[in-house]
């Protein structure tokens, strides 16, 4: 999992290493409430690189200004993610920017120390400028002072550079680090240093272990993070069975998924997913579990789906409520059937169709109707568009 810039920012923050007064955007208009002296810069909160190049940095002197840069940003998609999160921090002018980044060599499996002086969007045009320390036994501060001395520097900046370096190896070592990054780490007039941009990803499923690690999870976009990592976040669980199944299942416990699973086998048609939302799932869980279904479809745009089955039984959410929340959260799909299954014991009708996708049943034997006639349907469909 990586993390954002202002999410990497708090964490350097929290090991002593010099960050600039910030604030967290989630509205263009929280700006007029901003603290911070102009003028300021306006960053998107994205994972993808060359942020700088879309357009997505921005710089103002003032709060109209400031508004309108937020408002372009908001809009603004880099390599297909869009911002929820943008970042106003104080504009700082550098003499100098310095590369600085820890990462895991899975070669000689050990921490490497890297740096440069030829920090900021230029780094990537000066590789060969990078200098290494392997960390091959237990972290030394001399070490940090080694890589600051090979990068040329002396004085009250090899110091300065080496507690930077120093400090990020303790986040790296205590919270289970892949790489932290700073480029570029600033160098002001007066050797004062600052770091300007940060990167952090975490190693594996790492992440899990720590519970600062788990809030900042919680906030990050779908788009960060694993569909099964995801669903733990939120105590759900997430299952893919076959590449080549065509049913989604929504289920309230994994007992009731695998009795479906079994059911659509016996009748030739295989289960893609299961998304369990628990024994009693209430309004929240289910909302968290249709936010993945729609992930998972968004990401696999050539996958044949052909039907989506919402089997949950809870006492916490009546039947309104669940097709009120389906029929808001088909419009944001394309033409997936949908087939909602009915407590038994209602006096509901049994099967029919609400709505142009969604559909509910009150026997299994119904779902299994819809299932074959949905999967035949589309099967010629996919095949006559060439997939066969």
């Amino acid at each position: 999992m990586e993390l954002l810039e202002y999410q990497a920012k708090d964490l350097f923050r929290r090991a002593g290493i010099p960050v600039l007064p910030s604030a967290r955007i989630e509205h263009p208009t929280q700006l007029k409430k901003l603290t911070i002296p102009y003028p300021i810069a306006l960053k998107s909160q994205v994972h993808t690189g060359g942020r700088g190049k879309a357009g997505g940095v921005r710089f103002a002197d003032n709060t109209i200004d400031a508004i309108a840069a937020a408002q372009v940003i908001f809009g603004l998609p880099i390599h297909g993610e869009r911002p929820r999160v943008i970042l106003a921090e104080q504009k700082y002018r550098s003499a100098n920017e310095i590369f600085l980044t820890i990462s895991w060599d899975w070669g000689s499996r050990c921490p490497i120390l890297m740096g440069s002086l030829k920090g900021g969007i230029q780094i990537d045009d000066h590789l060969d400028s990078i200098l290494t320390v392997a960390v091959s036994e237990d972290f030394q501060p001399f070490l940090a002072r080694r890589l600051a001395y090979r990068m040329g520097l002396s004085g009250l900046l090899l110091q300065a550079v080496a507690d930077i370096v120093r400090r990020m190896y303790s986040l790296f070592a205590a919270y289970d680090l892949e790489l932290i990054e700073i480029n570029p780490l600033g160098v002001g007039e007066n050797l004062e240093v600052m770091a300007l941009d940060g990167k952090i990803r975490i190693r594996g499923q790492h992440w899990t272990w720590h519970p600062y690690l788990q809030n900042l999870a919680r906030e990050a976009p779908l788009t960060s993070l694993s569909l099964q990592d995801q669903a733990r976040l939120w105590d759900l669980h997430w299952q893919e069975l076959s590449a080549s199944g065509q049913i989604l299942i929504l289920s309230s416990g994994l007992e009731l998924a695998s009795l479906d699973q079994r059911a659509l086998a016996d009748h030739g048609v295989e289960t893609a997913c299961i998304l369990d939302l628990g024994e009693m799932p209430g309004l929240i869980q289910v909302q968290q579990g249709l936010l993945l279904l729609g992930e998972w479809l968004k990401r696999t745009p050539t996958h044949r789906t052909d039907v989506i089955i919402f089997h949950v039984f809870s006492p916490l959410i009546n039947l309104d409520q669940y097709l009120q929340l389906m029929q808001s959260w088909l419009t944001t799909l394309t033409r997936v059937p949908v087939i909602v299954m009915r407590n038994p014991s209602s006096s509901d009708p049994g099967k029919q169709m609400l709505a142009d996708q969604l559909y509910l049943c009150a026997t299994w034997e119904e779902v299994i109707q819809w299932c074959v006639s949905f999967s035949l349907t589309s099967r010629t469909e996919y095949d006559a568009s060439g997939h066969a």
